[in-house]
């Protein structure tokens, strides 16, 4: 909900000749602070080079000044778990690429969306970019047993093998 701020200024104005006006003027200044909604329809994929691809629905609140990406880092030594990935500027376009991930690590990633006014939404839902292991090529077949060949011998019969 976004709130009025009136403030009453008191304009003096003072002419060459010294005269002064003690009328008051009152300006309305429009507060904000309703945070945007949360991004929604998250989705995280790998791309051929190991690289985390994020995207998402676009906002649609006008004063929408784009998104910030926090990725957990269980670091000791840290407050926070989840870490700004983007602290020098804010995402204007629904698609975020993570540096390259090694097999089997996972990337746990939270998406906020923030407005003009630097007010922060609730975190998406959390989110999984995972790089599987390749798969190791299985096997290949062992080679075939090798067979006897079959020799076809003419056949004897009482008729002694003429026919």
């Amino acid at each position: 909900m976004k709130k009025l701020l009136v403030l009453t200024l008191v304009v003096g104005a003072f002419l060459f000749a010294g005269c002064g006006s003690d009328k008051g003027t009152q300006a309305t200044i429009l507060q904000d602070d309703a945070p945007p909604l949360a991004p929604t329809e998250m989705a995280c994929r790998m791309d051929n080079s190991g690289v985390g691809v994020l995207t998402w629905a676009v906002n649609t609140e006008p004063d929408l000044a784009g998104y910030r990406v926090y990725v957990y880092d269980p670091d000791p030594r840290r407050n926070v778990s989840y870490v700004l990935q983007n602290e020098d500027e804010l995402l204007t376009e629904a698609r975020w690429t993570s540096p390259p991930i090694q097999y089997d690590q996972v990337l746990w990633v939270r998406l906020v969306a923030v407005d003009a006014g630097g007010n922060e939404s609730a975190s998406a839902p959390k989110r999984a970019i995972w790089a599987p292991a390749p798969l190791t090529p299985s096997a290949p077949p062992p080679p075939p047993k090798p067979t006897v060949p079959v020799i076809d011998t003419p056949h004897t019969g009482s008729d002694g093998g003429n026919g």
